[in-house]
């Protein structure tokens, strides 16, 4: 939004974009890939003995992280010719967020699935 206000990028394109998002719980994980029908579930399992663990530690990486997931996706619907600014932006809201860098509010569960195609396909 403060690049639509500044002119950088039309406030119809911010309205427009939709990030297709949703963080599924383990159960839920499992209950998708065995009602796709076409897959089966040859191991599943939470990772790391505590469950939740940080992931990103410091501003970079999670920057990063984030270039690297959404960057296409950005590209095509806004142009390349801001990706370095979006993102530099994001950096600097990131470091001036009390809330964002604490580590106990970045706890992520990675699952590991591995799957094999069912044999009657």
């Amino acid at each position: 939004m403060d690049m639509a206000r500044e002119g950088r990028i039309k406030e119809e394109e911010v309205d427009s974009f939709n990030l297709p998002i949703y963080y599924s719980t383990p159960k839920e994980l499992e209950d998708i890939i065995r009602s796709n029908g076409e897959l089966k579930i040859d191991k599943i399992e939470t990772l790391g003995s505590m469950g939740a663990q940080d992931t990103m530690p410091d501003l970079e990486s999670r920057v990063l992280y984030l270039r690297a997931v959404l960057e296409g996706l950005v590209r095509t619907h806004f142009g390349h010719q801001i990706l370095d600014d979006l993102f530099d932006r994001y950096a600097l809201k990131l470091a001036h967020s009390s809330f964002i860098l604490q580590p106990q509010t970045h706890r992520s569960i990675m699952i590991f699935a591995l799957l094999s195609r069912c044999s009657d396909i």
